[in-house]
């Protein structure tokens, strides 16, 4: 949004005046219409718009068009650029549609080499606009190179166009390309001046044509050094030159002075060189508090941009530490997933394995119990077989004790006798009962304690 030239304050591109103090916010009409239209419709011809015609004279027309954009060029300032202005927009628009027209035409030969050199020029020209409009935003690096290559651009788009000159003067004559020898003729001079009002600070949008006894009237504003210092007496107020016509520019110079009013007669007893610094001081706020209020808007901006800038990397490191974190996060996740399977299957197996164990636990627990029965039976069972036993050796013994007493107490018997008494067979004395549930084997032991 460009600044209004009277009070500072921004204001809608397309506004006719200031919302604030009312002063209007356009460039002169003439001046408009001069840099945008002069020239710049009527080089097609009659048959331009449908593409057809003589290809010579749309060459001619296109170079002539070149050389109108290219002083315009010249003598757009670095507020035009800042601020957008119409003159600057018309300019761009006129370079685009001039190359839009040289890409439509398809020429060969001579006339080709003339269209490619002319496509060279404009494109040499459009470069140039670019460069000084990237050097006029805000919070951009004044570089001085930048500007060294942008005018190097429009000092190659001048031999570009001087070459395909001489290239359309030897097709259809000298005499057809007079004006325009003196368009570049113009052209030509222009760096001196436009290198002469580099030197002067900015100035602020220029309104509409004043007049020329306030263009003579105002005073030349003091350097701020000088403003220090009481100002010497001026013998005579300062003249400015009247302003010149140019080709597709307005009579009416783009560095105007800004409209003061008529100094009022003085009286005796004023204090002049008072009245002298507080116009110079008044003219000089007028003259740059547009700067002012640009390196003040800049400031913040180049302020706000560092902010931004600064919270987006914290942002963006904040972002970088959070998903590596997560990632890391992710990965012990996964680790314990899997150790929790592994724990689960090797759950799974033990469950098995004890449940087996179990069972046979349980076997062995039967077994156990089974053998401890079976040890008791045959504990009890042998303590029954030892106590028969005991009482058959002990009956045993008592008929060998009877059977001892009665051989001793028959003294007639001969020992012959007795021992053929003793081979004789004789019945096996009376078992008990008992005895007859004794298994062979035992018996057969009972026998042998018994003999």
């Amino acid at each position: 949004m460009p600044y209004c030239a009277e009070c500072g304050a921004r204001y809608a591109a397309g506004a006719a005046e200031c919302p604030m103090c009312g002063a209007p916010t356009d460039v002169p009409a003439a001046a408009a219409a001069a840099v945008a239209t002069a020239g710049g419709d009527q080089w097609l011809g009659d048959e331009g718009a449908d593409g057809e015609g003589d290809p010579v004279e749309r060459l001619v027309g296109v170079r002539r068009e070149l050389i109108r954009l290219s002083a315009a060029l010249r003598r757009l300032t670095d507020e035009d650029y800042a601020s957008q202005s119409s003159i600057a927009g018309a300019v761009r628009d006129d370079l685009t549609a001039t190359l839009d027209e040289l890409d439509a035409l398809a020429l060969d030969g001579e006339l080709g080499e003339v269209q490619d050199q002319l496509n060279a020029a404009a494109r040499h020209l459009l470069q140039n606009f670019d460069i000084m409009m990237q050097l006029s935003w805000p919070g951009a690096m004044l570089d001085e190179s930048s500007r060294a290559e942008a005018q190097s651009e429009t000092h190659e788009a001048t031999k570009t166009l001087r070459a395909a000159g001489e290239l359309l003067a030897a097709l259809v004559g000298p005499d057809a390309l007079e004006d325009e020898e003196a368009i570049a003729a113009a052209v030509e001079a222009e760096p001196s001046d436009v290198a002469a009002e580099e030197e002067v600070e900015a100035e602020p949008e220029p309104m509409a044509a004043a007049p020329a006894w306030e263009l003579t009237a105002a005073p030349e504003p003091a350097a701020m050094r000088d403003l220090l210092s009481p100002p010497e007496p001026a013998e005579e107020l300062p003249v400015f030159a009247p302003p010149v016509a140019r080709i597709a520019e307005p009579a009416i110079p783009r560095r105007a002075p800004p409209r003061v009013p008529p100094p009022e007669p003085r009286e005796a007893g004023d204090d002049p060189l008072g009245e002298e610094l507080e116009w110079e001081v008044l003219n000089h706020w007028t003259r740059h508090r547009v700067d002012f209020y640009r390196q003040i808007d800049e400031v913040v901006q180049g302020a706000l941009t560092s902010a931004l800038r600064a919270a987006l990397d914290m942002r963006a490191r904040a972002q970088r530490d959070t998903e590596a974190h997560v990632e890391r996060l992710q990965d012990q996740r996964r680790g314990l997933l899997d150790e929790i399977e592994v724990l689960r299957h090797e759950r799974e197996r033990l469950r098995e394995e004890t449940a087996q164990l179990r069972i046979e636990l349980e076997r062995l627990e039967r077994a156990r119990t089974n053998a401890e029965s079976e040890a008791q039976q045959m504990l009890r069972d042998a303590r029954v077989q030892r106590a028969r036993l005991l009482g058959e050796i002990e009956m045993l013994t008592k008929q060998l004790t009877e059977l001892h007493r009665a051989v001793t107490s028959l003294p007639g018997l001969e020992q012959g006798e007795f021992s053929a008494a003793l081979r004789r067979p004789h019945a096996a004395p009376e078992r008990p009962a008992a005895a007859a549930e004794i298994p062979p084997a035992r018996a057969v032991a009972g026998q042998e304690a018994a003999d």
